[in-house]
């Protein structure tokens, strides 16, 4: 998952917004880093910042990408996943994903996600 538009700059650092995962008995699992999440445990993005994601026109550190709109996340949703309300921190890079060929929604790219619930 990359941006696809990349915001100039970044205008916060931390907030709340929606991750699609997959459910597992005791937890949540993302989809890129295959990160296992537990409700209101802090988790760090896997690759520390030292991978970059790459859009036309500039770059940005890797990190959680994290839908802010709930519409945003359940368009990018496949059949076997489900959205989790989550809180971040270490925000790296702002900007747009397109979910499918006709919308693109706001993203926040962050270091740290904690599961806060499930939103279904």
């Amino acid at each position: 998952m990359c941006l696809d538009i990349l915001n100039e700059e970044v205008r916060h650092t931390e907030g709340e917004g929606y991750k699609v995962v997959r459910r597992f008995r005791h937890g949540y699992q993302t989809n890129l880093y295959r990160v296992f999440l537990k409700e209101g445990e802090w988790v760090s993005d896997p690759n520390d910042g030292m991978a970059k994601g790459y859009v036309a026109g500039g770059s940005y550190q890797t990190g959680f990408h994290i839908w802010d709109t709930l519409d945003g996340a359940r368009d990018w949703m496949a059949i076997d996943q489900m959205v989790v309300r989550v809180a971040y921190r270490e925000v790296v890079a702002t900007g747009y994903q397109g979910a499918n060929l006709k919308n693109h929604y706001p993203v926040t790219v962050a270091r740290k996600i904690k599961v806060l619930e499930e939103v279904g």
